[in-house]
């Protein structure tokens, strides 16, 4: 009886914690420097409560588009990391000092339940980072890269497309 009563309990924790989460979206995207369509590679990661989805593009022409299914752990697992990595919006940099030719990370966080959403961009360019969002941006990149299966191999596996 005993037993039954915590399955049962341990199957309500479940659902309360996949019902806050599975309305959530994470998205990161990066897009490359104004090079030639050969040597340009911008992609996207987006993850939610089953799935990882990611394509890599060449000025919009699409290399490679796969999906991943991921379980409950890795998604708690995945939110928990980007939380941690405390991305928040700040008043966007007014002057780039006319760089140009840069890269950009964005990120669009959108949590289920009017609790909230984050957009935000990170322009590198000439060794200064621009943008308006804060937080821990190399490691929440970091993150959503390794949410990806050999993300490195299926990246350079599109160079010669």
């Amino acid at each position: 009886m005993k037993k039954n009563i915590l399955i049962l309990l341990c199957m309500l924790i479940a659902s309360i914690i996949h019902s806050q989460h599975s309305n959530d979206s994470f998205t990161f995207r990066f897009t490359d420097s104004s090079v030639p369509p050969p040597y340009h590679r911008s992609y996207t990661i987006q993850v939610d409560d089953s799935q990882v989805q990611f394509s890599i593009d060449s000025y919009g022409d699409v290399l490679l588009n796969e999906t991943y299914k991921i379980d409950s752990t890795q998604y708690h697992d995945f939110v928990q990391k980007i939380q941690a990595c405390k991305l928040k919006d700040k008043l966007a940099d007014k002057d780039t000092e006319g760089c140009t030719g840069g890269t950009t990370d964005a990120f669009t966080i959108k949590y289920a339940n009017n609790k909230g959403e984050l957009w935000g961009y990170v322009y590198h360019c000439g060794g200064k980072d621009y943008g308006n969002i804060r937080g821990k941006i190399a490691e929440a990149k970091d993150l959503f890269k390794s949410m990806v299966p050999d993300f490195g191999v299926k990246l350079a596996s599109t160079e010669n497309k």
